[in-house]
C-alpha cells in the first residue's frame, strides 16, 4: 500500500516539475533575478489582482489569484494533492514540490503573502492556505516565508496624506489625534483604492504579519481540518468569543 503511493507520489512530481517550467496560468511574475527579494501575493480572486498589479513594484511582486474554493488536504498524499488542478498552477508559481524540502534560496519567491479578506471567506481560504503549506513544508514557517496581509479597517485622508487602522478599535483609541480628516471604513480588500495598495506594497504600513509555527500550529490545524468535527466546533466558537 505504502509502496504503491510512493511511486504514485514520484509520478506526480515529476509532472509537477514539468507544469512549473511552464508559464504557470493567472501568475503575473516578479522579473527581479533576486527571488529572495520577490514576494508573492496570493489573492481571492482577479479584482485584488489586477489592483497589485498596476501598484507594484514590478521587479520584486508578483500575483496570483485562486479561483474558487481550495480544497482541505488535510491528510492527502502527495499524488492526490497534485491532482487537484487548483492547487498545482499555485504551488507552481510559489516553486513548491510536495515531497521536496523548501529552502528560501530554491523558492521562487522569498515571501509568500496571502492576501484574502479578513471575513468569514478570507479567513477560510487563509486558514486552508496554511494547511496546505504546514502539511507538506512545516519548514517555510521557520523561515518566515509564510505571511498574511491584513486590509485596512479604516482608511484616513486629508488633502493627500493617508492613515491606515488594521482595526476600528485602534482606530477608537487615537481618534482624537485626527480631527478634520476624513474617515473611510473598509469593507476588505475590494475597499482599498491604488493609493492604499501603493502605501501596502511598498512597505510603509505594518499590515503584512508573518506567520510563523508555534507548538499549537499542528494541533490548530488537526482541530480545523481533522475528523472532530465537535471539538472543531468548540474551538471556533472560542475563538470568536
Amino acid at each position: 500500500h505504502h509502496r504503491h503511493h510512493a511511486s504514485e507520489n514520484k509520478k506526480a512530481i515529476k509532472e509537477h516539475k514539468k507544469v512549473s517550467s511552464k508559464k504557470i496560468k493567472g501568475l503575473v511574475d516578479a522579473t527581479s533575478r533576486y527571488r529572495s527579494d520577490c514576494s508573492l501575493l496570493v489573492t481571492e480572486g482577479e479584482s485584488a489582482a489586477s489592483m497589485i498589479t498596476e501598484a507594484r513594484d514590478p521587479q520584486t511582486i508578483g500575483s496570483f489569484p485562486l479561483t474558487g474554493k481550495i480544497n482541505n488536504v488535510y491528510g492527502k498524499t502527495v499524488a492526490q494533492v497534485l491532482n487537484m488542478g487548483k492547487l498545482t498552477d499555485l504551488l507552481a508559481a510559489c516553486g513548491l514540490t510536495p515531497g521536496v524540502t523548501a529552502s528560501k534560496q530554491d523558492l521562487r519567491y522569498g515571501k509568500i503573502v496571502i492576501a484574502t479578506d479578513a471575513d468569514f471567506d478570507g479567513d477560510d481560504i487563509f486558514t486552508l492556505l496554511v494547511n496546505l503549506f504546514y502539511q507538506f513544508w512545516p519548514e517555510l514557517f521557520e523561515q518566515d516565508i509564510i505571511h498574511r496581509l491584513v486590509a485596512p479597517n479604516v482608511c484616513l485622508t486629508k488633502g493627500n496624506k493617508r492613515k491606515h487602522f488594521a482595526t476600528r478599535e485602534a482606530y477608537e483609541k487615537q481618534k482624537s489625534k485626527y480631527k478634520g480628516w476624513e474617515v473611510h471604513y473598509y469593507k476588505g480588500l475590494g475597499s482599498m483604492e491604488r493609493a492604499d495598495w501603493d502605501m501596502i506594497l511598498s512597505g510603509q504600513t505594518d499590515t503584512l504579519i508573518p506567520i510563523t509555527t508555534d507548538n499549537a500550529m499542528a494541533e490548530t490545524l488537526e482541530l480545523l481540518f481533522g475528523n472532530d468535527a465537535e471539538a472543531r466546533k468548540e474551538w471556533l466558537q472560542s475563538e470568536t468569543e
